[in-house]
């Protein structure tokens, strides 16, 4: 039944502003579906946990055994191997970027927190503009005795 509230009132706020009881139908909507998620969250953890330990059991018992494929009755695994960059020396890395002028070697992201400690001092990061994420801060209504 919720779901279909929320569309409704998606739909009413396209044609008009929502009243502040809709608003607050809306917040109480908004924390039913968030507790429902994290239920579902602590579910979903835990299949994961299981999920990893099968797989990570699996590769090992392939490795030790020297196989790239083991079979059941419903599925086969296949081991496959693929290489990712660990660096070592980031003085080395550092350096090879720079003479290069190789930026391509890195993911293409500020860091948050480098930047907003700039921000914090005062300093302009050429290049980079705030952009504002909002957020709710729920808390539980309580009836006064």
């Amino acid at each position: 039944m919720s779901d279909t509230r929320i569309a409704e009132l998606m739909l009413f706020a396209t044609e008009r502003v929502l009243t502040a009881g809709e608003m607050g139908e809306l917040a109480d909507l908004h924390k039913e579906w968030e507790i429902k998620r994290l239920a579902l969250d602590k579910q979903s953890t835990a299949a994961k946990a299981h999920e990893t330990a099968a797989e990570q059991l699996l590769v090992a018992q392939m490795l030790k055994q020297e196989v790239t494929a083991a079979g059941g009755h419903d599925y086969t695994a296949t081991l496959k191997k693929k290489f990712k960059p660990t660096v070592r020396d980031w003085g080395a890395f550092n350096r090879y970027i720079l003479e290069n002028q190789d930026l391509s070697l890195l993911q293409k992201r500020p860091s948050e927190a480098a930047v907003a400690e700039r921000w914090e001092a005062g300093e302009i990061v050429p290049g980079v503009e705030k952009f504002p994420v909002y957020s709710l801060s729920m808390s539980k209504v309580t009836s006064g005795a």
